[in-house]
């Protein structure tokens, strides 16, 4: 594997990690290292402990080092090499040189600052800004509050790191603050300007939002009320109808991403995996899974990244509700338990998670995370108006779906078992009517329907139903010509009309069943395909579980 491949790998997974850590988890370091290649668990082991210390300092929380001695005793030198790098990291800016320049050999020569100074020198001599506190950092790059001597403002700074800013990372940073640019909306972060640094390292100079993210106001406040959460969300589906519009769709929201204020504000931030419908920049690849599983719509699910539209938002942001509201998330498990069940399994109706959801908002919520995009709102306007009734105790547009339109809905993931146990339940009786005719031993001139030589035919029926369970679709069609042949009974059978009847009710369901049965078929063929999506997770940014 080349470095580069090297690089993107691990930046992929401090990402995820950090992800995990932002959404208020606990992720265990040896899940994430067993995904490095042989040979670079030791830098690896470095940034994750970084990630991890800090977020641990930040909640007062920062563990003994000999705990991570214990936990990972072949590389003892790498939890001291983590331990040093924060006591870096957290001295104030200006004494930051002085400290490493002092003590040229505090850190091991072999790994000497494996990644790059949080604040880069030309970036320091600058009098631009004043620096004064790191507010996050992760495998790609840190932001720091600030105070910008030029807009006369406290500003976040966020700074990739020079040494891996290349590839997908160039990429995704340049995406997002182009994207960001764009947009001016009271409900997301402005990006006030980009400077260059160091000849093209580019510096985003955005609002600073002196407040939590909502994944840690759900830590301290678990469940929010209905009206609370709705006019949350509406504020954010405002803002991404103002995204939207202007043909950003931003595909990575959750809580980590949405910031607020002292007033409860919310501002929607990172869009860093923002597709620009407009002028069509998609860096990514059919296959790429690109979101948080958790988060992530059913299209981003099975890898169509460049089928995915502003209705994936609107689902991602149903997810956030449907939390809010509820104090857990639809679905949970291993990241590939979580992409098979965004993508196959309905997510229980929120009152049966929380019995005072009320009913609207309930609705409103599912409409946002139905599977298909033409069966939620289909524009981001639409779900803010909603919520705004909502709140204003008006009736909502959404309504629940009826009897058919469920079964409708239901009916192509389940034909194909409907269709076998017709075809197994259905001979079986007919073998009754056999045995019923034989312990009667009635004599009759030709054949009837209980006569015993279609036991065979009747066994053999029960075969192909029970070969059709096993979604064999060879035995759907070899279900035709027995079907067509049952049809065709009454053309030489000597019964009465009774028995008539009978063959043509069972025909008629029948054929029903086995039309519907090919129509699902091909209605579920033009489902976005799962695939081998077991190898395309390298190529995630799925960060919760």
């Amino acid at each position: 594997m080349s470095d580069h491949d090297s690089r993107s790998e691990l930046d992929d997974l401090c990402n995820r990690f950090e992800s995990a850590c932002r959404d208020g988890e606990h992720p265990a370091i040896e899940t994430y290292l067993r995904e490095i290649t042989k040979g670079e668990e030791k830098g690896a082991l470095v940034e994750l402990l970084l990630i991890e210390l800090w977020w641990r300092q930040k909640n007062s929380q920062l563990p003994n080092p000999n705990l991570y001695r214990e936990r990972f005793p072949t590389h003892v030198d790498a939890v001291d090499t983590a331990y040093r790098e924060l006591a870096v990291r957290t001295l104030p800016p200006e004494s930051r040189q002085t400290q490493v320049t002092r003590n040229p050999n505090t850190v091991n020569e072999d790994i000497s600052f494996d990644v790059d100074p949080p604040i880069p020198l030309s970036l320091r001599k600058d009098d631009r800004f004043e620096f004064k506190e790191e507010l996050g950092h992760g495998g790609f790059g840190v932001v720091w509050r600030a105070y910008d001597t030029q807009l006369r403002r406290t500003v976040a700074l966020k700074i990739p790191h020079a040494k891996y800013f290349k590839g997908s990372a160039r990429e995704r940073f340049t995406r997002e603050s182009q994207a960001a640019a764009r947009l001016s909306h009271d409900g997301i972060v402005s990006v006030y300007d980009i400077c260059l640094i160091d000849g093209d390292l580019p510096v985003i100079v955005s609002q600073f939002i002196d407040g939590p993210s909502l994944a840690e106001v759900k830590k301290e406040q678990r469940v929010l009320s209905g009206i609370e959460a709705a006019a949350v969300c509406a504020d954010l589906a405002d803002a991404l109808s103002h995204a939207h519009g202007k043909g950003i769709v931003h595909r990575d929201l959750k809580p980590g991403n949405i910031l607020t204020d002292s007033d409860g504000k919310a501002y929607l931030t990172d869009f860093g995996l923002a597709k620009d419908m407009q002028n069509e920049v998609n860096v990514t690849s059919e296959g790429d899974v690109l979101g948080t599983a958790a988060y992530m719509a059913p299209e981003q699910a099975a890898g169509l990244g460049r089928e995915a539209d502003s209705r994936c938002d609107i689902y991602s942001l149903g997810v956030i509700l449907y939390e809010m509201v509820t104090g857990e998330r639809p679905f949970r498990g291993t990241v590939q338990m979580l992409l098979l069940q965004v993508m196959n399994d309905p997510p229980p109706p929120p009152q049966r998670l929380n019995a005072s959801v009320d009913r609207d908002l309930q609705t409103i919520i599912l409409k946002c995370m139905e599977k298909q995009p033409e069966y939620r709102y289909q524009t981001a306007a639409d779900l803010r108006d909603d919520l705004l009734r909502f709140v204003n105790y008006e009736p909502i547009a959404a309504r629940p779906p009826t009897p058919i339109e469920r079964f409708i809905k239901w009916y192509p993931s389940h034909a194909t078992e409907m269709l076998g146990t017709y075809f197994i339940v259905t001979p079986m009786t007919w073998i009754f009517f056999i045995a019923g005719d034989a312990l009667g031993s009635t004599a009759s001139d030709g054949y009837q329907l209980s006569s015993a030589v279609f036991l065979p035919w009747a066994i053999f029926w029960i075969a192909v139903g029970c070969m059709i369970l096993k979604k064999g679709f060879w035995f759907e069609v070899a279900n035709v010509p027995l079907l067509v042949a049952f049809a065709s009974l009454p053309l030489w059978l000597n019964d009465d009309a009774q028995a008539i009847s009978l063959i043509a009710l069972i025909s008629f369901f029948g054929w029903l069943l086995q039309i519907g049965t090919f129509w699902a078929r091909h209605t579920r063929r033009r489902k976005p395909n799962i695939g081998n999506f077991r190898s395309r997770l390298s190529a995630s940014e799925t960060g919760s579980s």
